[in-house]
């Protein structure tokens, strides 16, 4: 049965007797270690990865090894050698991994701030060409005004726009055609010029009630008449 070790006994102070005890499985003696070396251990790691937590999992780490190699130390002196050397080692591996998760979070970080970049120029370029669309709208035939705007702010339908106003479905039709021909020509410089900066991020949000729709603007930028 192993003895535990007593403070302030002769033996306590005995250091080869101690490691014997250690290096025969004794608890005791690893938690008389612990104690000895933990501070002085944990301000050495800590002085070279800068983070606490980090250099409490490495002097854990180290006495793991230390206890599980306790086998190959046969001096006192190679004990706290060991203990140093496995901090160290472990310090450096730690860095390692913390340097390629930065470089990591950089090439990560760089994506974002592409796909970042892309988002803002397309919402621009939706901005841009909704201020000219309202402007335009405004420059319209009054009929025809009101039709596109019943169209691209409140987005209804042909039947809605029909009752509303109580004209025929078919007047709604034609002036829409006539709407978005004027609008075309009267944007298609702009429009061509936005067009070659264009980007198409994986989603936009419609424009709230008050502005152009989304289908409103698209079909101004395709040429196709709403229906």
């Amino acid at each position: 049965m192993k003895k535990p070790i007593q403070k302030g006994s002769s033996k306590m102070e005995n250091v080869n007797e101690i490691l014997e005890q250690f290096r025969n499985g004794s608890e005791a003696a690893l938690s008389y270690y612990h104690k000895k070396h933990f501070a002085a251990l944990f301000n050495f790691s800590l002085s070279i990865v800068k983070q606490d937590d980090i250099a409490k999992d490495i002097v854990s780490n180290s006495f793991f090894k230390l206890w599980k190699n306790r086998m190959k130390i046969d001096k006192p002196n190679n004990l706290t050698a060991y203990l140093y050397t496995s901090a160290k080692n472990e310090c450096f591996t730690q860095l390692d991994k913390m340097k390629r998760e930065i470089k990591h979070l950089e090439a990560y970080k760089h994506i974002i701030d592409q796909f970042d970049e892309v988002e803002v120029r397309e919402t621009q370029r939706k901005s841009i060409m909704h201020e000219r669309i309202v402007g335009e709208i405004n420059k319209l035939p009054n009929r025809c005004r009101i039709i596109m705007e019943y169209t691209c702010y409140k987005r209804m339908g042909n039947q809605e726009i029909a009752k509303a106003l109580n004209i025929s479905v078919n007047t709604i039709k034609n002036q829409k055609t006539k709407g978005l021909k004027i609008l075309r020509a009267n944007l298609l410089e702009l429009y061509e010029m936005l067009l070659k900066a264009k980007h198409k991020p994986s989603s936009l949000k419609r424009k709230a009630n008050g502005q152009t729709s989304d289908t409103c603007q698209n079909q101004v930028e395709e040429g196709r008449s709403p229906r």
